[in-house]
């Protein structure tokens, strides 16, 4: 009986390009809807007596809205995720040229008017807010205060140092050519990093492979590579992997999801795991064969 056809190879599946994404947007748009929300109604500094905003605890004031908004920083992560599947998305087939100037346009007049305007407010209403020393102002216009451990303008800039670092990262698939197989590398070699630095205390390290934020990146990246090219087990198992061990971080701010995870943990075992095991073989066998595909197309 003639063995069945492996899928075509990845580098020449047809591209889904010149398609504006609105889910993309929607998603986006819900992020950042859920941070908004989190820093004027869920944040534990407002729910405190004599907090800055309102006149006594949040949660005896809204306490429904209190219960969900306290976990909207979840939207910081989202963000991460999108990031990842649209710079993969925009970058395809542009040089690294390309890709610097496309990110300095995209992210640096906007950020900049930020700096300028939140600068001009902390002037005109003193006491509002701690007002920064002009060296200071002048480091935040690079967007490379944290790397010098300076102050924030505004403290919500901290996301921009964790996508620079990200960014310089991909920078270098980027220059190779970005192919199925070179993201692929890519996303298993960030992650292994990504396992591996906190143990290791290396404070370099660390600040490169940026564990904390590495594993939502990875997933958006993951899910980018679903989209363009198909769906198969390894990219699933990836996507499965990233979610996981996402999970770490999201765990410590949020004790309960421990026990939650203990009995998912155990299910999974006895109801995938063992019943699973040789469609998963049969599954990586057939990704593996792919790549090596990829490989002499």
């Amino acid at each position: 009986m003639p063995s069945q056809p492996l899928p075509p190879p990845a580098e020449t599946a047809p591209a889904r390009e010149g398609r504006r994404l609105y889910v993309i947007d929607g998603v986006r748009l819900l992020a950042a809807l859920l941070v908004a929300v989190h820093h004027y109604t869920g944040t534990d500094r407002l729910d405190r007596p004599g907090n800055p905003v309102w006149d006594r605890p949040v949660s005896e004031i809204m306490p429904t809205v209190f219960h969900f908004s306290a976990y909207g920083w979840i939207g910081v992560e989202v963000f991460f995720v999108i990031s990842g599947f649209v710079i993969c998305m925009s970058c395809w087939g542009r040089t690294p040229r390309q890709f610097f100037v496309s990110r300095v346009i995209r992210l640096y007049p906007a950020y900049w008017f930020a700096v300028v305007f939140t600068t001009a407010v902390v002037v005109a209403l003193p006491g509002v807010w701690e007002r920064l020393r002009m060296r200071d102002v002048l480091l935040n216009l690079t967007m490379l205060q944290s790397g010098s451990a300076s102050p924030h303008v505004d403290g919500v800039h901290w996301t921009l140092w964790t996508e620079l670092r990200f960014y310089l990262l991909f920078l270098v698939v980027v220059a190779m050519g970005l192919t199925y197989r070179r993201v692929v590398v890519f996303c298993c070699v960030w992650g292994t990093a990504a396992m591996l630095a906190p143990i290791s205390e290396l404070r370099l390290m660390i600040l490169i492979v940026n564990p904390v934020a590495a594993w939502f990146f990875i997933a958006g990246l993951v899910l980018y590579l679903m989209y363009r090219f198909g769906q198969d087990l390894l990219l699933w198992g990836m996507l499965t992997m990233s979610w996981l061990m996402a999970q770490v971080e999201l765990g410590r701010r949020i004790e309960s999801v421990i026990a939650v995870f203990l009995v998912l943990s155990w299910l999974v075992h006895r109801c995938v795991e063992r019943p699973a095991a040789l469609l998963l073989k049969r599954g990586l066998d057939t990704s593996f064969a792919r790549l090596r595909n990829a490989t002499r197309a």
